[in-house]
């Protein structure tokens, strides 16, 4: 703390005024510290990649969001008893030196305002300040937002999308048809799974308004080991003929898409068999004496499939 007194002084070199005492005490401060602490505010993921602070990411756009830095991170200098942070600000890079101008980001009171109107996926620097201009700390912070994501089908050749023809099974029989990796989602703003797919319904229509669920034959199951894959399970004791469309609805947070595939399950209980030539009901009838004996009866072309 530095210390020094004002006083007018007259001409015989006497105070004509009262003294006034003038107290420096925060210009020794020499570091600024910055400590993430909590990913409890709203919209704040744990993100230590490629040297970010943390990241805030925002899945439905809307016009603004806000997030309390005093929530996430404690900002102190080295006389923190009584020469706090001054506050934080955005700045165009690591350096600090200079204050950013894009209207997108703003901060007032520790609170980082964010414009959701939009896509963004970008780095910001946020610029903790003191007393002293020189003396401050800088962290760049991920912020994305999503919006503009398109759902892309990765993998036409699927067998869940080449057309599923089965026969009926005559008990309850689930096979599951894998989706891992099938779709992905992209924009020109938002890198690849960014925003990834978050959900998966089976449906009668394109517009999803009937949703198909157990009960009509049909399960969509998360992956175990990861939330945003999913696979489609498919009772083959239900009959689905002749060959029906189904659309599978996928969702990646308020994007949504369908894409149709094609079900054909075979009621096989009501089949007959024939044999060429012969009536539809009723038994074959053969003399051996004319199919020139026993063993030609079982090498006939018509009946050799049987024994």
């Amino acid at each position: 703390m530095t210390a020094f007194y004002i006083a007018a002084i007259g001409p015989a070199n006497t105070a004509v005024t009262s003294t006034i005492t003038v107290t420096l005490s925060c210009i020794d401060v020499t570091t600024v510290t910055t400590t993430y602490v909590s990913n409890s505010e709203n919209f704040v993921v744990d993100y230590t990649t490629d040297s970010h602070f943390f990241k805030v990411f925002i899945s439905d756009p809307s016009t603004t969001e806000t997030v309390n830095l005093n929530a996430v991170a404690t900002y102190v200098t080295d006389r923190p008893e009584d020469c706090d942070c001054l506050g934080v600000v955005v700045v165009t890079d690591a350096t600090g030196a200079t204050d950013s101008t894009d209207a997108k980001f703003s901060v007032a009171d520790f609170v980082l305002t964010i414009a959701t109107n939009a896509a963004v996926y970008e780095s910001i620097f946020l610029k903790a300040t003191s007393y002293v201009d020189t003396v401050f700390a800088v962290d760049k912070v991920l912020v994305t937002v999503c919006g503009d994501q398109v759902i892309t089908n990765d993998d036409l050749a699927n067998a869940f999308f080449a057309g599923i023809e089965r026969n009926q099974s005559t008990t309850e029989d689930w096979e599951t048809f894998s989706l891992l990796n099938v779709f992905s989602t992209a924009s020109t703003v938002l890198p690849t799974n960014e925003c990834p797919v978050t959900s998966m319904r089976i449906c009668a229509d394109d517009a999803c308004t009937t949703v198909l669920v157990e009960a009509n034959g049909f399960r969509v199951v998360p992956n175990s080991a990861d939330a945003n894959q999913f696979s489609v399970e498919i009772d083959l004791n239900e009959v689905h003929m002749p060959a029906q469309t189904y659309y599978l609805e996928v969702t990646s947070y308020t994007v949504v898409q369908t894409f149709s595939f094609s079900l054909y399950v075979q009621d096989c209980s009501v089949q007959t068999i024939t044999v060429i030539g012969e009536p539809a009901a009723g038994d074959i009838v053969r003399e051996i004496g004319k199919n020139y004996g026993l063993a030609t009866l079982f090498a006939s072309a018509e009946t050799s499939s049987w024994f």
